[in-house]
């Protein structure tokens, strides 16, 4: 009984987690499929940042609740500027990040030319 117990207890703070963590709650429609809809692309949002988390980043990260994922990998300070001719975000990235960056935009770029590299057809 306790074990049901415990399981029912993790299985509420993961809800809460998704819930608080992404500003999911009250529902934002009146509409049931306008809700069902809204909290499917939430779910994937919040599934996306977990395989991220788990994937990509070190082991002292593995242990972050959605509100810090959010803060640490999403919520970063940019500006938009004009460069050559084109639109250029550029972001602010803290010193300690810097080299995880780097090598995410490397693995990024192999996968996009990896990709075009690939004939269609």
């Amino acid at each position: 009984m306790r074990a049901r117990h415990r399981l029912k207890g993790a299985k509420e703070q993961l809800f809460k987690e998704v819930l608080r963590g992404l500003d999911l709650h009250p529902p934002p429609c009146a509409s049931l499929v306008a809700n069902r809809m809204f909290y499917a692309i939430a779910a994937l949002a919040y599934n996306l940042m977990k395989a991220v988390q788990l994937l990509c980043l070190p082991d002292p990260c593995q242990g972050w609740t959605v509100p810090t994922l959010l803060k640490q990998m999403v919520r970063l300070p940019a500006m938009v500027v004009r460069h050559a001719r084109r639109l250029v975000a550029r972001v602010e990235v803290a010193v300690s990040w810097l080299d995880w960056w780097h090598q995410w935009q490397a693995r990024w770029w192999r996968a996009v030319v990896a990709e075009a590299a690939v004939p269609s057809g």
